[in-house]
């Protein structure tokens, strides 16, 4: 049977844990688990794919510094108030686009690593606790991002999975994975969680979505479903897709991540 990931990309020290609530409400009033992969380090002047400045940075002012995650924030409090039900996961160090347009889609080993293991530690200092999952920011990793990632993480979760970017003894794991295509494989302690894409969206009509998660989850082991809650801010009620997700979930075996 398919098991089903929620994963939240974006919150970060700028985002309001009401209006993150509000948007959320259907899913987690079902008692589903929410794995939200937060921004340590936040930059205020990362711009989106489209070169509009990202919508996930909620009004904050435009500069170009960068807000850290602290303890004291209302997000994190939130976080650990529900501890229970969400579940972080690193989201790079600061969103911004370092290098070829990514953060980690073209640095080597040893500069992803130590991007890593900052944001790990001023997430975990926020947090209070242990975070061993990581996402890289537009789920660009280069080789020695996935190098690093895999020797740090319990748990990897990303789109594409390039062969090429693989060390060869990663190769036969890789291959069978695609065999079968169940978007999980195992590289060596860590395990990497594919997912099919974003279609869940607010332009996607409710009626289709029970029929995208059954295409999403279609031979997979894990299926994780990619969502982004400055997608789905609404004034008031919870946004008709949301409430859709959650009822094309009841029933189905929805966990964290790690």
């Amino acid at each position: 049977m398919t098991q089903f990931v929620l994963r939240d990309d974006d919150a970060n020290a700028t985002t309001p844990p009401a209006r993150l609530e509000r948007a959320y409400a259907p899913l987690l009033d079902a008692g589903f688990t929410i794995n939200l992969s937060v921004i340590p380090d936040v930059a205020l002047d990362t711009l989106a794919p489209d070169g509009a400045r990202e919508r996930f940075l909620c009004d904050h002012p435009a500069s170009r510094q960068t807000v850290r995650l602290e303890y004291r924030h209302e997000i994190s409090q939130w976080i650990r108030e529900h501890s229970g039900q969400i579940a972080p996961l690193v989201h790079g160090l600061t969103h911004a686009r370092v290098r070829s347009n990514t953060e980690f889609g073209a640095l080597s080993r040893d500069e992803a690593g130590a991007r890593m293991d900052r944001g790990r530690s001023i997430l975990e200092a926020a947090l209070g606790t242990r975070v061993d999952g990581f996402v890289a920011p537009w789920d660009e990793l280069s080789k020695g991002s996935i190098e690093a990632a895999v020797s740090r993480f319990r748990v990897l979760s990303t789109s594409w999975l390039d062969r090429s970017k693989l060390a060869p003894k990663h190769w036969p794991a890789h291959y069978a994975e695609r065999l079968g295509k169940r978007e999980t494989l195992e590289l060596e302690s860590c395990r990497v969680l594919r997912h099919r894409g974003g279609p869940i969206g607010p332009s996607l009509d409710p009626s289709l979505v029970r029929a995208t998660i059954d295409r999403l989850s279609s031979r997979a082991e894990v299926c994780v479903i990619v969502l982004h809650h400055w997608m789905f801010w609404t004034d008031d009620a919870p946004h008709p897709v949301v409430r859709a997700l959650a009822r094309a979930l009841a029933g189905r075996q929805v966990r964290a991540m790690v």
